[in-house]
C-alpha cells in the first residue's frame, strides 16, 4: 500500500525499518577516469570557467545557480564546500 502525504497524494510504498545510510567521508575518490574530490574554494576558478558559456539550461534541475559571475559563484563555492549535507564534490576529468 502507497503511502500519502498531508495532501493525500501517493509518495511511494512504506518502507519499514529502514536506517539511514552512513554519510560518506569528505576525502577524494579515485575512479578509472575521474576523480571526485571534496569541493573547495581552489575549484572554482575551473567551474567558473567550465560553465560560464552556459544559457541556464543546465542548471534546471538544480537547486541553486545559475550563476551571474565568477564571484557570485565563488561565493557559493565557498560555502558549499564547508557543509556536510548535502556533501559536495568537484569532478576531476583525468588527462583534462
Amino acid at each position: 500500500m502507497a503511502e500519502r502525504n498531508s495532501f493525500g497524494d501517493p509518495v511511494g510504498p512504506v518502507v519499514r525499518d529502514w536506517q539511514a545510510p552512513p554519510q560518506p567521508a569528505r576525502s577524494s575518490i579515485q575512479g578509472r577516469v575521474c576523480r571526485l574530490e571534496p569541493l573547495s574554494p581552489e575549484h572554482a576558478e575551473n567551474l567558473y570557467e567550465a560553465f560560464r558559456h552556459d544559457d541556464g539550461s543546465m542548471w534546471t534541475y538544480l537547486y541553486t545557480g545559475p550563476f551571474a559571475d565568477r564571484n557570485q559563484l565563488s561565493d557559493w563555492i565557498k560555502g558549499a564546500s564547508t557543509t556536510t549535507d548535502p556533501l559536495h564534490f568537484a569532478i576531476l576529468v583525468d588527462g583534462v
